[in-house]
């Protein structure tokens, strides 16, 4: 069942960002990289997969945030050189020059490009996740005092009533961790004699013989092109896109963590994580967890 730390969203890989091609291929030479020198350093996958993913939203963040300064900058600088060039033919008239200057305005032109198709691709992606705006303005100034989400007061395990946001996150996560978490009630013995007793559909010997065949990166590959493109991440932030980009390379290390979790009968801790955001039924009121109705938004690789 999901971790029941009370965190927020923190970060989210923007569409735009994977439009990029330079920034597609820079973010594919560091996977490579981080799992050439990684991958041997430990001996559970699930530790260098968490390292990988959080060095990947460092990378992420700072490239995002300095294309567009190292774009501008990369204009200024050209901008300086041609007219420098400009400068050197006005007084010698030299044929090389006069290419070079040329050389130089194809360069510029190409970074110009680049810059324009950044700045209309964060446009795309920023109207794509807002929207209709003042409609969504509006539509919130409307909304009816329960649907505004916002909770005062709760209830915890013991019947206290708890005022701050802390405890309020404790309080809905020890909810959700004791209502998802099954207790066994019967034994390995008990619930063999069960499924002997009822009637169920047997698959045949070639069935049974391809469900015990070890899972393959090419049946990960294909599990990871049939995601829903509309899928929200998780805690981790990373994206179907994302994924869907670099498949080839991520699965050989996905099928290591699966391996793990088959061989441990259970799943990596770190597949257990969640986001849970609650809505609060209508007409009800808002200081008693069983009237929030839960959304859960597990990571991608989950």
């Amino acid at each position: 069942m999901p971790q029941t730390t009370p965190c927020a969203f923190t970060w989210k890989l923007p569409p735009a960002t994977l439009w990029d091609a330079v920034f597609r291929e820079e973010i594919h030479t560091e996977i490579v990289d981080f799992f050439i020198h990684k991958k041997d350093s430990v001996n559970s996958p699930s530790t260098p997969w968490e390292a990988f993913k959080a060095v990947l939203r460092a990378t992420c963040i700072v490239k995002q945030s300095g294309v567009l300064r190292a774009i501008r900058r990369s204009l200024t600088r050209q901008e300086q050189e041609i007219r420098t060039l400009d400068t050197q033919y006005f007084t010698s008239k030299d044929a090389g020059t006069l290419v070079n200057i040329h050389d130089k305005l194809m360069e510029f032109q190409e970074e110009a490009l680049r810059e324009t198709r950044y700045l209309y691709r964060n446009a795309q992606a920023q109207c794509y996740g807002e929207g209709d705006r003042p409609g969504k303005i509006l539509a919130g100034l409307l909304r009816p005092p329960w649907a505004l989400g916002y909770i005062a007061q709760l209830y915890d395990s013991d019947s206290n009533l708890v005022f701050s946001s802390p405890e309020i996150l404790n309080a809905m996560s020890t909810f959700y961790a004791q209502l998802y978490t099954a207790t066994p009630v019967l034994g390995r013995k008990e619930l063999t004699n069960y499924f002997v007793t009822i009637q169920l559909i047997w698959l045949d010997s070639a069935h049974h013989a391809y469900l015990d065949v070890p899972i393959t990166t090419e049946e990960i590959i294909h599990v990871i092109s049939d995601l829903p493109g509309y899928r929200a991440p998780g805690l981790d932030g990373l994206t179907t896109a994302f994924y869907k980009e670099y498949a080839p390379l991520l699965a050989p290390h996905l099928l290591a963590m699966s391996q793990e979790s088959l061989q441990t009968g259970s799943f990596l801790s770190l597949l257990w994580e969640a986001v849970i955001i609650t809505l609060l039924e209508p007409d009800n009121p808002t200081d008693s967890c069983d009237l929030h109705r839960p959304l859960f938004f597990i990571n991608i690789d989950t």
